[in-house]
């Protein structure tokens, strides 16, 4: 199996932090500049068009079988390893309790947990680490918040926009 393709590109913006309650208050973060997102059907033509001579029909069969598949074995217990993707595991969240008998699933269990760990192995290594030499982020901006006015002249609006690293110089100088 094909690993992660090298020298993808991953854009970020910078966002302040104006939590004044923050120990980080006022210090620019990365934040990845987040696209639109896929539809099943959006991955399902992707997928197919990596692959040459299955049918878009048969992606999608087994696309939406496994969307099916990896809850209904996570909620029996069973993780589910993709080699090249990872690890879908279950986990419960609970509170303590001093004794066994006075536990209660209704109140005690706070949350049942779908979670996901990375492939690491050599070929397919998508570990933090590994993925973030292989996407090669790339600054695209720095993220501002902008306020506006609807015509009407109603409440303002609060919106954020992307500047270009070059503009946001450009309003610091």
């Amino acid at each position: 199996m094909a690993g992660l393709r090298e020298n993808l590109v991953l854009r970020y913006g910078m966002r302040q932090n104006n939590n004044v309650k923050s120990a980080g208050y006022q210090r620019f973060y990365a934040e990845v500049v987040q696209r639109e997102g896929l539809t099943q059907r959006g991955f399902i033509d992707h997928v197919a068009s990596h692959v040459i001579g299955v049918p878009r029909a048969l992606v999608g069969a087994v696309i939406g079988q496994i969307s099916q598949c990896i809850p209904e074995l996570l909620s029996q217990g069973v993780s589910v390893k993709i080699d090249g993707l990872g690890v879908f595991y279950p986990t419960i969240h609970s509170k303590g309790v001093m004794d066994p008998l006075k536990y209660s699933i209704p109140t005690d269990v706070r949350g049942v947990r779908m979670r996901f760990r990375p492939d690491s192995t050599m070929d397919d290594n998508l570990t933090a680490l590994e993925f973030k030499r292989k996407a090669s982020p790339e600054l695209a901006g720095v993220f501002t918040e902008v306020v506006t006015r609807s015509p009407e002249g109603g409440e303002p609006i609060k919106a954020t926009q992307l500047l270009s690293w070059g503009d946001w110089r450009k309003t610091v100088e």
